[in-house]
């Protein structure tokens, strides 16, 4: 395990207290300094499901604590809450580290002080910690440059607090995306279900998740077959019409990668 502070330096002369976030114990004043990050469009795919928590519900995020809450989402109608330091994670397909563009997510902590850790979980059962400071206010972090591009991500979690002010400890999150490399995203789809999709030469289509995929055109012949052990299938032949995916036993994505 690896565990980052990102501590940025305080100023005045207000009295620092502790804080745990995480797995991480640090002081932390009311004046701590904090990043501004510009908003980042989505791009490409987005590999969590339910990511603004706007089903209402907190599938497919799990969390021994965390909420839904409709206290002053930041966009929709649903933010996720938790009071104290807990966690709520996802659990994503497997990508690899290069293929990620993005990751972002906005939080608040109405009391102050107050931290925040998050953690990237890797396909080798590792994961890394890093430590930001969100203010009472709604802004959006861009933590990309902390993912360690030579492992394969499989999820992320974020975590609550406690400690720092004289307050509940609260934590809202709301938005969270990883973005990856792809356009084109054709589903998800439900077993047995098809969805279309308008290829083009030189475009190959990726089987996320699933054990299995063919690929149908719009007259319902099979001209491509992915596995998890080959889930490419370059596009050679721009046939027209619509081309349908179709799945075995589990829920796939399909994406025509760059």
């Amino acid at each position: 395990m690896k565990v980052t502070l990102l501590l940025l330096a305080a100023f005045g002369a207000t009295l620092a207290v502790p804080v745990k976030t995480g797995n991480s114990v640090i002081d932390v004043t009311g004046t701590q300094s904090r990043p501004s990050y510009p908003a980042r469009p989505m791009a490409d795919y987005e590999l969590l499901d339910n990511p603004g928590f706007e089903t209402g519900a907190l599938e497919p995020w799990t969390s021994p604590v965390w909420v839904v809450d409709t206290v002053f989402p930041q966009g929709g109608e649903y933010c996720a809450a938790d009071v104290g330091n807990y966690w709520i994670q996802q659990l994503t397909d497997t990508v690899a580290g290069p293929e990620v563009i993005s990751v972002t997510f906005w939080a608040r902590q109405p009391d102050q002080p107050a931290a925040q850790a998050y953690d990237f979980l890797y396909g080798d059962g590792g994961f890394e910690e890093f430590v930001h400071f969100p203010m009472p206010d709604w802004r959006q972090f861009d933590v990309t440059a902390q993912l360690n591009r030579g492992r394969n991500l499989v999820g992320i979690r974020i975590w609550g607090y406690s400690g720092g002010g004289p307050g509940p400890d609260s934590t809202y999150i709301d938005d969270v995306s990883i973005s990856v490399q792809g356009t084109g995203i054709a589903g998800p789809s439900q077993p047995g279900e098809g969805f279309p999709v308008r290829p083009s030469v030189g475009r190959s289509f990726r089987l996320i998740g699933g054990l299995a995929a063919s690929v149908r055109d719009g007259c319902g012949r099979v001209v491509g077959m992915m596995t998890q052990a080959a889930p490419f299938w370059p596009v050679t032949d721009a046939r027209p019409g619509v081309y349908f995916a179709e799945c075995g036993k589990a829920r796939v994505r399909l994406v025509l990668v760059k």
